[in-house]
Formats: structure tokens, C-alpha cells, sequence
């Protein structure tokens, strides 16, 4: 059961009725805790301790009359005694998982009341990865911050366009070129912003080729992907990958004729106006090609 895979392991808590009922939320500011790391240092230790089937180490993370509800099935599980027997039963299970738990933010309401929003990952052998969102709720016990509520819920898809926010800066119209050749690239937002689509025009001497290409995101592998349409019939998909704000677009394509190509570009932001475009390790028809050197692009 999902609530099972997860939430149980993430330890996130809502419902802070139960927390500390004589604890005010308006006590003053100076008398409240902001140092979140003891909060991220419990986190460490729950996702450490799920990982390694530690059932016994998980227990002694949550309070006594802890609970946990999954809000979307509606399950809720009292006590740090039956929460812990579902641990040990996923456990004796035999089915392998790993947590990886990102704290957002972390509230003080009180000097021995913190609210944890957070987001989880559970990767098992053989299924695919699940995702979610979580609130937690500790209690300052002693020294030691244990968990006291905990709700979590399917982590919201984003919109394409937040994942592709990350190539904003290349929406508009680029020029750039050398004395015997001219790039011209115009790139703009599609269908609701889940898509960049750009076209390019390369010209040399009498000729001219172009093509369009259009940038999306693709959920299934998580990442940034290409597909390029030259006037010529030849088609390229690309994967993205980028360090900072230098992108690498590894391209396989398929000739007009039907033989295979393929090429790795890098393009690099110098600036708000100013792109660097190289092309490197060309191939065609099995035959190595040579590399395309830096072509500076502007903004006009």
C-alpha cells in the first residue's frame, strides 16, 4: 500500500491541536528557536535509519502517542507502536527501498514546536520512483526533537514551464557569425509555455539552410529534450544536461538518405545578451566530421 512505501518513512506531521496544547503560537519572537538545523539533523537521522532497515532506531524518532495520516487515502495510524510494526513489517517484507527526504522550510510556533514542509523520495528495485510532499510536526522533548504528526500527500507535477524556467534566457532573437557566414536564431515561448520553440537560419555565400527545433520536458526520464527538423528531411533528438548556465545537447539524428548522425553542441550564457555556441564530435554516415569552432551570439 502507498501509504505504507512512504509516508510512515518520512515522518511528517500536520495536526498541531495534539503538539503542545499549552504552548501559545504568539509567544514573542525573541523567545522562539531559529536555528532549523536540529530539525534537518532529525530528518538526516530518519531517512539514515529507514535506509538501513534500522526499525528500532526509527522508533526512538517519534513521540509516544504519535500520529501519522496519509491525506489522500485517508489512513491514520496512532501511536509510535503501531507506527513502528508497519516499519517492521515493510522491512520483513524483503523489498528493498531508499529515501531521500529535502527539507523546504522549517516554522518555530514555540520554543519546543517546529513544523517541517518537506519533499521525499522513495526508490524501490523493480518500480518506479515516488515522490511526495510532507509536513512534520516535532515536539521538543528533552533535547531531542521527536516527531509528533505527520501528513504527507502526492507531490504536485509541475508545469512544464518550471522545468524549463531554466532556459529562459534564451527566448528572443540571436545574431552572430563570421565574415563569410550568418547565424540568425529566433526562439519563443509555445503552447502555454510547455514548449521553446526556436528557428534558425545559417547562411553562407548563396546558400541558405534552416530548420526548427522545438525544447520540452520529458517526465518519463526527467530531463531536458530536443527535436530538430532541418529543411533537408534530417531529424535530431537531443538530451540536455548543463552545468550552471552551459548546456551540453547531445544530438542522434537520422539523415534524408536514412544513415544515422549525430553531434554534441554546447551552448554557454555569457550574459544577458552574449551566447557562446560550439559544435563538437560530428558524424555522418558512420564518417567523423570536423568540429564547428565558438560562434558568438548576440541579442538583438
Amino acid at each position: 500500500m502507498r501509504w505504507i512505501s512512504f509516508a510512515i518513512w518520512v515522518g511528517l506531521l500536520v495536526s498541531l491541536s495534539r503538539a503542545a496544547p499549552q504552548e501559545s503560537a504568539k509567544l514573542r519572537s525573541d523567545s522562539v528557536a531559529t536555528d532549523r538545523s536540529p530539525i534537518e539533523q532529525a530528518a538526516e537521522a530518519y531517512e539514515a535509519a529507514y535506509n538501513k532497515g534500522d526499525a528500532a532506531t526509527l522508533e526512538s524518532l517519534w513521540t509516544e502517542e504519535a500520529i501519522y495520516t496519509n491525506r489522500s487515502t485517508g489512513n491514520v495510524i496512532k501511536s509510535r507502536k503501531k507506527i513502528v510494526e508497519e516499519f517492521k513489517k515493510t522491512f520483513a517484507s524483503g523489498k528493498k527501498s531508499t529515501m531521500a527526504l529535502t527539507t523546504d522550510s522549517v516554522q518555530f510556533i514555540s520554543p519546543t514546536v517546529a513544523v517541517e514542509h518537506g519533499t521525499a523520495s522513495i526508490e524501490s528495485k523493480g518500480s518506479d520512483p515516488e515522490s511526495y510532499v510532507y509536513t512534520a510536526v516535532y515536539v521538543k522533548q528533552g533535547n531531542q526533537w521527536l516527531l509528533d504528526r505527520v501528513t504527507d500527500d502526492e507531490a504536485p507535477i509541475p508545469h512544464p514551464s518550471q522545468q524549463l524556467q531554466a532556459l529562459e534566457w534564451i527566448i528572443g532573437s540571436w545574431r552572430g557569425g563570421s565574415s563569410d557566414s550568418e547565424v540568425r536564431i529566433e526562439s519563443n515561448w509555445a503552447t502555454n509555455r510547455s514548449f521553446i520553440s526556436r528557428t534558425f537560419t545559417i547562411t553562407g555565400g548563396k546558400e541558405t539552410f534552416s530548420g526548427t527545433q522545438i525544447i520540452g520536458w520529458d517526465p518519463i526520464n526527467q530531463r531536458i529534450r530536443s527535436w530538430t527538423f532541418d529543411q533537408d528531411g534530417t531529424y535530431a533528438e537531443g538530451t540536455w544536461s548543463n552545468r550552471g548556465d552551459s548546456w551540453t545537447i547531445t544530438n542522434q539524428g537520422v539523415l534524408s538518405d536514412g544513415k544515422k548522425s549525430g553531434m554534441v553542441n554546447v551552448m554557454t550564457k555569457i550574459d544577458a545578451n552574449t551566447i557562446s555556441w560550439k559544435t563538437l564530435d560530428r558524424a555522418a554516415a558512420g564518417k567523423l566530421l570536423p568540429n564547428i569552432g565558438e560562434v558568438i551570439l548576440l541579442r538583438e
